[in-house]
């Protein structure tokens, strides 16, 4: 027996290139697991260094604070030292110290954060006048940030010496944010600083900040370095009470399961490139199995027992296999150490960790490749009787077990981002190769039976193709082997171009389902609307093209028993916005958009009502008369712009009267509604009869009549256009215009709110909206009542269903924006107003819109802009991680599918020499022989490739069905649509397979040119 592993491997020294595609074949099945490996941790790394970059600087950074009043020097000492000290343990970054005041307040109703920092001078570059060069508690000299003068009190003895801009992106910022809706003042020197007398007792912030030091996280690793931090937060908390450390831990902890989340994708991505590049190791041993089989044949007429010859095939296997698998590793290390350089990740770690997180992969690669390898070359020749049927059986047997696998795959439903992250589903890593395998031995199945069908199809006069034919379906074992590998092949390379298409559709998919047009702005940090900064004029033009949508919002929901009640989104948009939204088809899923937009507009024409405010009014009252006493008298004010304002009137001498805000804009302002509630008096007394007595009391009621109101500019009476009160009237009270000009409103309030509005409808038509599938299942013949929160009913008639709507959950209601507004306003003044706004601009102008929504004033307002999310999303590493892979996967399928349509021309006219020879000596001409050769091969292509591109786009739609998972490992929202990147696929196909069609057309012309026929070889030694 010791002489058999001498003998495995002089045969393998005897004809080395004939073992070469066996080894190839392993080694590139071992090293992609590597490579799939340290991807993993390259992506790891990259998605911790792109998720903190993607943040607010304030958030990337480790903070220490601690509140309080003014402090010793020698506290504040002991308290910088032990910061310092503490945020050294996890970051090699400097330590800048900073002091924050509670905001104050100036002498003109404005205010003013003021601040101070050690070594000002390299925090800030001064635009204008010097920096600070004294503070004492007396007299503190600073330099301002941000725009506007406070009007400081001379007695706080605050200075300001100059004007300056940021430099240090970490200086106030994260929990010290003042904010830049007041100016910023800074001193130089935490310690003199704090010490001013003027502010003794006022309250501040004493804060220690450095950068995130990634480099520290990637040495700790992610959960020690979180455990450290929290131990560091302990610490400074035990201290000193009220110490409070701020890291980013949470962001930390969601990278790192981005990247195991994305570690177990490529096991996915990687799963049926293993199975295939196993598949060409078979290939390669088909090849061998005549040799062998000669020698096998050799060995026995001398005498060699059987458990020698098995042992002998064994070690034909396994040595080649196993050095397949050492190279495999090898070159995967050197690829992952490649990738890690790339990334600055630490080579020898990266390297490493891809050896052994792929050794238990390679230890199945390397048991699977020997039994294949084994079984391929120990399978007996199939004789005429039952050794044929066997095999078919035993092919049928696989690829009927590999179809109940997947069918139980698809019955086990879909796999989330949340469920993937738990680990990997067996089922889920065994579906491409599983759908891999038994779609090549599908059509391998076929292939006799066309072969056939086709050859007596043939004119008798067709004698190339009908020798290629005939010829290969007498040993069938190599062609079927190759249409069974080059089918799935083809449906690797279609599969992963159509999943990689529809990872980088989904990436605009989500991009515009969160922002449906170019920018969408909301309420900035300091609760300003978008229309509190601009008006929509000002948004439709900043760009040359642009235009923009005002968009409202409301809570509502819809009665599904009488105690219980489904939540829903109200979303009202300008219906001439749904034309621009990209990608409709895949984010709403459902209708044209055009249709869309005709169906919520399709409603009567909103007019304008109420009462128009002349142009320069100041101020505006009311003759009143009535029970007014108790009541308090709010006057909503709507502008050219759509926004809302409730004013409160003040009883002055038979009228009730009040200033017109400065914010009214434009010629056609209006007062729209007034609202009557308790008086806070009444109110209270009210309250308290009820809350101490066992008896109620009654409620406040009677009469009040409202003049026309006169408006008034700063030294005149101004005329209203149009100040009648007709077509006003309330829900819940009786409302009636008199001829006079006089407005009587009988009233009973029971602690609610009595909303008078103009142009008042007893019973408002129901409005045309849009609702998800499971809204309208709850419809009544095609109507709904929405329950608006705060009260008001909502009437609504459903004239269309979308699966999904940009920016709404999973069950919404979308109308027409202007509809929407005016019912809202009707039932509660100022609900209907617009909380953000869809600007659209051309294409080539979004660079143009981003800039100018990231400066004053509208970065005080929250900007999300379609294009930053996409490039962010297909730029994540993740998803780049994952793309790399699939396009690795594609290369090395086509180049093997390349190969193994060579290979079977090379192994045709190698062991059917003795038949060739045969035909040549009958009188067949030695180009019929290489018409033969490439018509074979032909056959082969023709049947395999049509198979694995359908193969592969039935894989990538149920792949894409059953895993609901991003390209950065998310959730998909809307979900995701498989799309054929058909250009790719397509040129990738032709000239793979042109490439080898080419290739072995070539070889087989310059086969047979031999000056005479050559005699079968037969040699096996």
């Amino acid at each position: 027996m010791r002489a058999v592993p001498a003998l495995g491997l002089a045969r393998l020294r005897h004809r080395p290139a004939r073992w070469l595609l066996v080894l190839l074949g392993v080694a590139a099945a071992a090293a992609l697991p590597v490579v799939a490996q340290g991807t993993s941790t390259v992506v790891a790394s990259n998605a911790l260094a792109h998720g903190i970059a993607g943040l607010p600087v304030g958030a990337r950074s480790l903070i220490v604070s601690y509140p309080g009043v003014v402090i010793t020097p020698a506290e504040l000492a002991a308290f910088d030292s032990r910061a310092k000290t503490a945020l050294a343990t996890l970051s090699s970054a400097p330590i800048r110290s900073q002091l924050l005041f509670r905001r104050i307040a100036d002498t003109r109703g404005g205010t003013f954060s003021l601040g101070a920092t050690d070594d000002l001078g390299t925090a800030v570059r001064l635009t204008g006048g010097r920096l600070p060069t004294s503070c004492t508690p007396s007299r503190c000299e600073v330099v301002q940030l941000g725009l506007g003068a406070p009007a400081l009190d001379p007695a706080l003895g605050i200075v300001i010496v100059g004007t300056a801009v940021r430099t240090d992106p970490l200086l106030l910022k994260g929990t010290f944010d003042p904010g830049n809706d007041a100016p910023l003042l800074l001193a130089d020197g935490v310690g003199p600083a704090q010490q001013l007398a003027s502010l003794e007792q006022f309250q501040r912030s004493y804060g220690w900040v450095t950068s995130l030091d990634l480099g520290r996280v990637n040495a700790l690793g992610v959960d020690a370095y979180i455990q450290q931090s929290a131990a560091v937060s302990d610490a400074l908390s035990a201290a000193a009470s009220g110490t409070v450390l701020t890291a980013p831990d949470d962001v930390l902890r969601t990278e790192q399961s981005r990247a195991l989340l994305s570690a177990r994708r490529f096991a996915l991505l990687g799963g049926s490139a293993v199975v295939l590049l196993l598949g060409f190791a078979v290939i390669g041993a088909i090849g061998l199995r005549r040799d062998h089989t000669a020698f096998i044949a050799l060995l026995r007429r001398r005498g060699a027992r059987p458990s020698t010859v098995r042992s002998l095939t064994l070690a034909q296997a396994v040595i080649p296999v196993g050095l397949g698998t050492v190279l495999g590793l090898a070159l995967g290390a050197v690829a992952a150490a490649w990738l890690a350089q790339r990334a600055a990740v630490p080579v020898a770690t990266a390297a490493g960790d891809a050896v052994v997180g792929a050794l238990p992969s390679a230890a199945v690669t390397l048991a699977v490749a020997s039994l294949v390898v084994f079984a391929t070359l120990a399978w007996p020749a199939a004789d005429p009787g039952t050794g044929s049927a066997s095999a078919w059986r035993g092919v049928d047997t696989v690829i009927a077990a590999s179809i109940a696998i997947v069918a139980l795959a698809l019955a086990r439903g879909t796999v989330s981002a949340a469920e993937l992250s738990g680990g990997t589903d067996p089922l889920l890593l065994a579906l491409p190769i599983l759908g891999v395998l038994a779609g090549g031995l599908l059509a391998a199945r076929v292939w006799p039976w066309t072969a056939a069908a086709l050859a007596g199809l043939l004119p008798s006069s067709w004698l190339p193709p009908r020798l290629a034919l005939l010829g290969a379906l007498r040993r069938p074992l190599r062609p079927v082997a190759t249409v069974a590998f080059l089918t799935g092949a083809t449906a690797v390379v279609v599969f992963t171009g159509a999943y990689r298409a529809t990872l980088e559709q989904g990436a605009l998919d989500q991009a515009v389902f969160a922002v449906p047009l170019d920018a969408r702005v909301t309420t900035g940090n300091n609760l300003e609307r978008p229309f509190d900064v601009a008006d929509p004029v000002a948004y439709g033009q900043l760009t040359t093209g642009g235009s923009a949508y005002p968009v409202v919002r409301a809570g509502g929901a819809v009665r599904v028993t009488s105690f219980q009640a489904a939540p829903l989104d109200v979303v009202g948009v300008d219906p001439a916005a749904l034309p621009l939204i990209r990608s409709w088809s895949h984010v709403a899923g459902g209708l044209a958009p055009d249709e869309a937009a005709r169906m919520i507009a399709d409603h009567p024409p909103i007019a304008a009502t109420g009462i128009a405010i002349p142009s320069g009014a100041t101020s505006v009252s009311f003759p009143v008369a009535g029970t007014a006493d108790q009541l308090t008298l709010v006057v909503w004010l709507k502008d050219s712009t759509g926004r809302d304002l409730g004013v409160e009137l003040k009883p002055t001498s038979g009228s009730f009267s009040a200033p017109l805000p400065g914010l009214l804009t434009g010629a056609s302002a209006r007062i729209t509604s007034f609202t009557l509630t308790e008086s806070a008096d009444y109110a209270t007394k009210h309250q308290h009869n009820i809350g101490e007595g066992t008896t109620t009391v009654a409620v406040l009621a009677g009469q009040i009549s409202l003049g026309q109101p006169e408006f008034r500019t700063s030294s005149a009476a101004i005329d209203s256009p149009d100040s009648s009160w007709t077509g006003w009237g309330s829900a819940s009270a009786a409302v009636t215009p008199s001829p006079a000009g006089v407005l009587h409103v009988d009233y009973q309030l029971a602690g609610n709110r009595l909303v008078v509005t103009s142009g008042f409808v007893a019973d408002p038509a129901p409005l045309p909206a849009l609702v998800d599938a499971e809204t309208a299942a709850r419809a009544i013949g095609g109507r709904l009542t929405l329950s608006i929160t705060g009260g008001a009913a909502l009437p609504v008639r459903v004239v269309g269903v979308l699966p999904r709507f940009p920016t709404a959950s999973n069950t919404f209601a979308i109308l027409d924006g202007a509809a929407l507004a005016a019912r809202l306003d009707s039932g509660q003044p100022g609900s209907g107003a617009s909380t953000e706004v869809w600007v659209h601009a051309t294409a080539d102008e979004t660079r143009a819109l981003a800039d100018a929504l990231h400066a004053p004033p509208y970065d005080r307002l929250s900007i999300a802009l379609q294009a930053e999310r996409e490039e962010a999303l297909r730029t994540d590493p993740v998803a780049q991680g994952a793309s790399g892979l699939l396009l690795v996967g594609a290369a090395l399928a086509l180049v093997l599918a390349a190969l193994s349509l060579v290979l079977l021309v090379l192994v045709e006219r190698r062991d059917e020499s003795a038949e060739f020879y045969a035909w040549e000596t009958d009188g067949l001409a030695p180009a019929t022989l290489r018409w033969v050769l490439f018509l074979r091969a032909l056959s082969v292509a023709g049947l395999a490739v049509p198979a694995g591109v359908l193969l592969g786009l039935v894989l990538s739609r149920v792949t894409t069905a059953l895993v609901t998972v991003t390209a950065v490992g998310s959730a998909p929202e809307p979900p995701l649509t498989v799309s054929l990147d058909a250009r790719w696929i397509g040129a990738v196909l032709v000239l793979g397979f042109g490439v080898a069609v080419g290739t072995s057309a070539a070889v087989a012309w310059r086969a047979l040119r031999e000056a005479v026929p050559l005699r079968p070889e037969g040699d096996p030694r």
